[in-house]
């Protein structure tokens, strides 16, 4: 049967049953006018096509009546057999003796109350073995939720007893939101552990079903249940899965399901005398929760846990290494340090992979010989060998920072997983010249970060906005990185058109999404590439307009950005909106010049590595490099294209001695390696990489650098 016919043959049911109408006297007019008044879906249809379509229902619907009437005369006359049959059989009894009759009795009535005794209650349905729990694990277990942990007991407070004073029906209901991993589910847990509370605990994409109205029963079971059950806690994990947005899903079935939530949810507080329950819930964002759930009275307290700072950090490793046996020299700071954007999750796998690096390094795998292809790790298995030596070392075993430092190589945090924060591999050594625009970026940034407490003291806790401007291949987008990695904090990195959408609204959730990630995820840098594509000068009526007003919100709105640090370059500045260059915004406007010649050498030394990445001769020097009359105007990029031109013009010169070589294969390979040795870039590379390679500056982009330095 269709779809559409067997959705028509419910409501057609439901209708002739709710006016206790017969199937014989039923218009096929009337009902179709009816359909259509309660069913907007059928209003497209055409008349003649529905009165098909309902009179095709109506001849379904008598046969299967008929069916059923058959069936209940059958049923019928079985009924009276057995009545027959029984009185028969009851006569034979009476005739028997009265020791028997009196004996079977007895037995009848021992049965009955057996009966009586072991008819079982109706287990409720909506998940598959529904208990309360309380949990082992208390408020020690945890580190760096202080502050939730506060809020939680301060809301538990007014919930479970100060309704007793006041008699005013309280809010059950709690909504913790943050990143996965932070450690949304434990707080929960430790709280229901600490005061010995009853926990039910459901993943909320279990009570949906794929049958008509079966997830709403199962949500009026689970409700029903907790409630026979207070004083409980009812967590709800992952709800947003049930509990989104309605303007965002478009089935029926969803609607259906947010208002047996909520009536559900209502009848809860009415009746908060008789049961108490506390309703916690868990999300990643409480932007896609349905605003009807968010009011006053439902879910209206909201805990945030975001990314944990570095003093978070440290409470969360001591929560962890409570029992590990760590080294007593280990810092657990400077593990903090050298982990941002880390979660709770993230340090938890971050810690069993130093143990099993110091259980690889106190093992001495490399001692134990390996015949098997395997690795020794089957040899230890296969032979059941001694992990450790001596015995006595077992007990010596210590994690060290050695084996942290090796495990953070191989962790990746959930936020980076996520490929949107990162923090840059590129230091200070990778970054030539630039000591002024250096200076001013250790000022804005990561002297705030390493030193807050010294800045909270000068109330300078709002960090200003930096625009980098210069000419393309200067290094804004290098500065940047090497600051991100200097602080050790995470960083952003947008290209300005990336975030443009070609459908309304887009955008700007773009640029929102973009300031929330960072708040989340904060201390970060947040790094605008060519933002003069995202913020040109605004128009009337322009679309790009209300993405600049979406820009200047986020940079200074009423929600405040601390631990947001906000970079941006282009090489554009007269056609960026002034709205932007204001202060408060982008406060200080940093210049990155065409190098100089002394620039040009500290630049060659750090693409170089002083001279030794790649090698060069002893005539080669970096100082005449760096004076040459056509490396005048060239860009830190240009220099890389540069050295880069001359190693492969030294490196065609050796694959071609190699290429017309005749000699023998294992002769070459000999050759190959003695001219491994040889692999040096001389003068004369240069000057024929300086053929190649021109400066990709243009006088246009100069002249605007220089103007708007000047107007600056």
């Amino acid at each position: 049967m269709h779809k559409m016919e067997r959705v028509l043959l419910s409501r057609l049911k439901r209708h002739i049953d709710g006016t206790n109408t017969e199937l014989a006297h039923c218009n096929i007019s009337e009902l179709t006018i009816v359909l259509r008044d309660m069913f907007p879906d059928y209003r497209r249809l055409k008349e003649n096509v529905l009165s098909r379509s309902i009179e095709t229902a109506l001849r379904t619907l008598k046969k299967k009546q008929e069916i059923e009437s058959k069936i209940k005369a059958q049923n019928q006359l079985s009924n009276n057999t057995n009545g027959a049959l029984t009185s028969l059989y009851a006569r034979n009894i009476k005739a028997s003796s009265s020791e028997n009759e009196d004996n079977l009795s007895n037995s009848a009535e021992d049965q009955s109350k057996e009966r009586n005794v072991s008819v079982p209650k109706r287990l409720p349905k909506f998940v598959s073995k529904p208990r309360l729990i309380v949990p082992v694990i208390n408020f020690s277990h945890i580190g760096g939720l202080s502050f939730a942990v506060r809020r939680l007991c301060q809301f538990s407070l007014q919930f479970l007893h100060s309704s007793d004073v006041t008699n005013l029906p309280p809010a059950c209901g709690l909504l913790i939101t943050g990143p996965s991993g932070c450690g949304k589910t434990l707080i929960a847990e430790a709280f229901c552990g600490e005061f010995n509370l009853k926990m039910l605990k459901v993943s909320c994409p279990e009570l949906i079903s794929g049958l008509s109205g079966d997830s709403e029963n199962k949500i009026r079971e689970m409700f029903e249940f907790c409630k026979n059950n207070s004083p409980c806690v009812l967590f709800l994990d992952d709800i947003d899965s049930i509990l989104q947005k309605r303007e965002s899903s478009g089935k029926q079935m969803e609607f259906r399901i947010i208002s047996q939530f909520v009536h559900c949810f209502d009848d809860l507080i009415n009746s908060y005398k008789e049961s108490k329950v506390l309703v916690i819930g868990t999300t990643t964002s409480g932007d896609i929760i349905d605003p009807m759930l968010r009011r006053a009275g439902r879910f209206d307290t909201e805990i945030s846990l975001g990314m944990p700072n570095i003093d978070d950090r440290v409470e969360i490793l001591k929560a962890l290494s409570k029992d590990a046996p760590l080294e007593k020299e280990l810092d657990l700071e400077s593990v903090a340090l050298f982990t941002p954007g880390f979660v709770g999750a993230d340090l938890k796998a971050l810690l069993r992979e130093a143990a099993l690096i110091g259980f690889y390094r106190t093992c001495k795998f490399d001692l134990i010989s390996d015949n098997s292809r395997y690795g020794p790790e089957y040899s230890m298995l296969k032979n059941e060998m001694v992990t450790i030596d001596d015995k006595n070392e077992n007990k010596n075993f210590q994690i060290q920072l050695g084996d942290f430092q090796q495990a953070v190589t191989k962790i990746q945090p959930s936020s980076k997983r996520e490929g949107f924060i990162t923090v840059p591999n590129v230091s200070w050594n990778d970054v030539g010249a630039l000591h002024e625009v250096r200076k001013e970026l250790k000022l804005a940034i990561i002297y705030p970060v390493k030193h807050r407490h010294l800045f909270d003291a000068f109330s300078l806790s709002a960090p200003p906005g930096i625009l980098l401007t210069g000419p393309p291949g200067c290094g804004k987008t290098l500065m940047a990185k090497a600051v991100a990695n200097e602080a050790g904090i995470n960083f952003i990195s947008v290209k300005g058109p990336e975030l443009l959408n070609m459908y309304l609204g887009e955008s700007e959730r773009a640029v929102r999404q973009v300031f929330s990630r960072a708040k989340n995820s904060a201390p970060c840098v947040i790094f605008f590439d060519e933002i003069d594509a995202l913020c040109p000068k605004r128009k009337d009526s322009d679309h790009g307009s209300r993405v600049v007003q979406q820009f200047l919100t986020e940079l200074d709105g009423v929600e405040s950005r601390e631990g947001v640090y906000i970079l941006a370059a282009t090489n554009r500045p007269d056609v960026i909106d002034s709205a932007l260059l204001r202060p408060g915004r982008f406060d200080k406007i940093l210049p990155v010049p065409i190098p100089s010649a002394s620039d040009r050498l500290d630049i060659l030394r750090a693409l170089t590595k002083n001279g030794t990445q790649p090698s060069f001769c002893s005539e080669c020097k970096l100082e005449d490099i760096a004076q040459h009359k056509k490396c005048v105007n060239f860009s830190g990029a240009d220099l890389a294209a540069l050295v880069r031109e001359a190693s492969l013009i030294a490196l065609q010169e050796i694959l071609i001695e190699l290429d017309s070589d005749d000699a023998m294969a294992t002769e070459s390979r000999l050759k190959e390696k003695s001219l491994a040795s040889k692999c040096v870039v001389s003068k004369h590379h240069f000057e024929k990489a300086f053929l190649q390679v021109r400066s990709s500056v243009e006088k246009s982009d100069f002249a605007y650098a220089q103007f708007f330095n000047k107007k600056s």
